[in-house]
């Protein structure tokens, strides 16, 4: 529903896709946790008021490269929302010391409040950041979230959802020179060979007039020259519905 909702304002409306936001108090504010963590690549930034979320429904790893704030009453301690803001925040903060600037983020546990709190400092913090839709880094737990499963992160795609028994899935993708280098693993920490991944790529990204190379699991894949094409094209922008998404080549990892 709500990725619907994006894509239509992206169409008829000529919202920047740069500049989509998510926020929410309360009840609210759960959504604000749990649908950037878990539809990676859409949002610029979030906020979440009076709200906090486990880090099973919510991965924090998956803020890479997406702005986060929560703000939370010390004394909001109905449902430990306050131990849970604390709990989450203080992960984005290690995940920041080791990979610095890419986990932007900001906590505010607003002194003697409870469920009640100042709500202006959070969106106006928030409308400051803009998405950046090409990242070299990406990520990505994937994870069933009520009965769905997200299948993009930005210029990397899964064709279908992974079999139950090997989620969450832990994907770390990084492009660096003209490599691609991709690391799949399954909840107990082995090598996942059979994921059905999709690389899309442009000329931002990488030197596309030069030879390509992909590795999945330390294990080269792939090592050729790309041809930039209209199917590709078309095909990223029917998957996200989103302009800044449209890439002129994608390599299958898994061919049919």
């Amino acid at each position: 529903m709500y990725d619907t909702a994006i894509r239509r304002a992206i169409l008829f409306r000529e919202v920047d896709p740069d500049r989509i936001y998510v926020t929410g108090i309360s009840e609210g504010g759960y959504t604000a946790f749990r649908l950037p963590a878990n539809q990676l690549g859409r949002f610029a930034a979030a906020s979440a008021m009076a709200a906090a979320e486990s880090l099973g429904n919510a991965p924090p790893e998956n803020f890479r490269n997406m702005a986060f704030r929560c703000d939370i009453g010390e004394q909001d301690t109905m449902f430990d929302r306050i131990g849970l803001a604390r709990r989450f925040l203080e992960k984005l903060d290690a995940y920041e010391k080791s990979d610095t600037s890419a986990y932007v983020h900001h906590f505010e546990p607003q002194a003697n409040r409870g469920h009640g709190i100042d709500y202006a400092v959070g969106p106006a913090w928030m409308v400051k950041h803009v998405r950046d839709a090409r990242p070299k880094k990406l990520v990505w737990t994937v994870q069933a979230l009520h009965h769905t499963v997200n299948l993009r992160n930005t210029w990397l795609v899964l064709d279908e959802a992974p079999a139950t028994d090997k989620l969450p899935l832990s994907i770390t993708a990084t492009i660096a020179g003209n490599a691609v280098s991709i690391s799949v693993k399954n909840k107990d920490g082995q090598e996942v060979a059979d994921a059905k991944l999709r690389v899309f790529l442009d000329d931002q990204l990488l030197d596309l007039e030069k030879p390509v190379t992909i590795q999945l699991n330390n294990k080269e894949i792939y090592q050729q020259k790309v041809i930039r094409n209209l199917a590709a094209l078309a095909h990223s922008i029917s998957l996200s519905g989103d302009p800044r998404y449209a890439f002129p080549v994608e390599i299958p990892l898994l061919k049919k």
